[in-house]
């Protein structure tokens, strides 16, 4: 259910947003989805920029699957950047940006350029979750298409669209951006049909695999062992992100399936998208911490080193490991190039 608000003619009546939301189910339940637009962005825009801004839209009916979209006003389509927010799949939300500097100075910068940007929620895990991490990627996976069938309304060119993810989002945008195409043109929802490739991804303090049992190898010359990973995660977190309502041994049929559905690190192949990544924490060594244990510079090395054997040009900055990749470009130049 969307709001319309409009600043130009104030305060909408209880008695009309009740008559809008009654017209909007029935538009719903005749199949006619009709996509409003909210006129207050969250944040302060440069006074130059003009721009449409949709907040709160829905991509599903639970009330974590919703979106922001900022699109500049312009004669043609517009390409996008999706962000996906982190917090461990356990936490964080689509607004976290809007209240650092970072992050409006971002928008702000992509929105000068006539790129849009989305932020994205997604539903969480918790304890005893039956569906695991696939639930949360999964959700950002079908908000991507989503945006995409409605990209005429939105003003966007879904041929560029590219991914932006911080710590577990930037797992989701590698999970999303480096598998073969999802879309399932044999689905009775439209949506599905829309394809799931993208043009680039760019990812900060990404993880490089989320099948646990390979960061062993990850971190091999650490000598990290799969009791390190159960110390400082918990076996019950484990299990909840492999959609086990108990603990189960990693190497149990169903869970080794499992990790193989979500190993972002095999998946990369020569015909994926350009990789932008940043893994900026100083720790080095055996992980003693869950920051450095999801966030090391280990994770962004696997990564660089596998797509360089691939051929797929990646740019990675690793302070910890005193390497930044020639030719490295900030995060707005990397979007400006792979999205022209």
């Amino acid at each position: 259910m969307f709001e319309k608000y409009n600043v130009l003619c104030g305060l909408v009546s209880k008695k009309c947003l009740l008559l809008t939301g009654l017209l909007l189910t029935v538009g719903l339940l005749l199949g006619q989805q009709r996509l409003t637009s909210q006129a207050r962005p969250p944040i302060a825009l440069r006074s130059e920029l003009s721009v449409s801004f949709f907040g709160n839209m829905s991509y599903g009916s639970d009330q974590l699957q919703t979106f922001d979209l900022f699109v500049p006003n312009s004669s043609k389509q517009l390409p996008l950047v999706i962000f996906i927010h982190g917090g461990g799949f356990e936490g964080g939300d689509k607004s976290d940006l809007y209240g650092q500097d970072w992050g409006v100075n971002l928008i702000n910068a992509l929105l000068s350029e006539g790129i849009a940007f989305a932020s994205v929620n997604y539903r969480l895990l918790a304890v005893g979750d039956t569906t695991g991490v696939l639930k949360s990627m999964g959700d950002v996976r079908y908000c991507l298409q989503y945006i995409r069938q409605h990209a005429a309304y939105f003003n966007i060119d879904k041929e560029r669209v590219a991914l932006y993810g911080s710590s577990a989002g930037a797992g989701t945008s590698l999970w999303i951006g480096l598998q073969a195409d999802m879309k399932d043109e044999a689905s009775a929802d439209p949506v599905a049909h829309e394809s799931t490739r993208v043009s680039a991804i760019a990812v900060y303090a990404t993880q490089a695999t989320y099948d646990l049992l390979d960061w062993n190898e990850v971190f091999k010359r650490e000598r990290f062992k799969t009791k390190h990973l159960y110390a400082l995660v918990g076996a019950d977190r484990i299990a909840a992100f492999y959609g086990s309502s108990l603990p189960v041994s990693l190497k149990a049929p169903a869970i080794a399936r499992y990790r193989e559905r979500v190993d972002m690190l095999a998946m990369l192949s020569s015909d994926d998208p350009p990789l932008w990544i940043d893994n900026p924490l100083p720790s080095r060594g055996l992980p003693k911490d869950q920051d450095a244990l999801f966030h090391h510079y280990r994770h962004g090395q696997a990564l660089l080193r596998r797509a360089t054997a691939v051929g797929v040009p990646c740019f990675a900055r690793l302070p910890a490991a005193r390497y930044t990749s020639p030719g490295w470009p900030e995060l707005l130049v990397f979007f400006q190039k792979y999205l022209q």
